[in-house]
């Protein structure tokens, strides 16, 4: 049940966002990983295209740290 509530937190959150700035839900793609996926769902608009490895990586270490704290 833990499991299950921690893959779905970056969709709500990014529904939520998105809904804030009155831009159109993206849903989540299973081919993507967890962090690409969130930022996909997150910044989409913003760029057009598929968020880079950068910031996928970034958003990798970030939640890598947090669950360690």
């Amino acid at each position: 049940c833990a499991i299950l509530s921690v893959a779905k937190v970056p969709s709500i959150i990014a529904a939520i966002y998105r809904y804030i700035v009155n831009k159109d839900i993206i849903l989540s793609h299973k081919s993507l990983s967890y962090s690409r996926n969130f930022a996909n769902m997150m910044l989409l608009d913003f760029k057009n295209d598929k968020v880079n490895d950068v910031v996928a990586k970034a958003l990798d270490v970030i939640f890598i740290l947090h669950a360690d704290h």
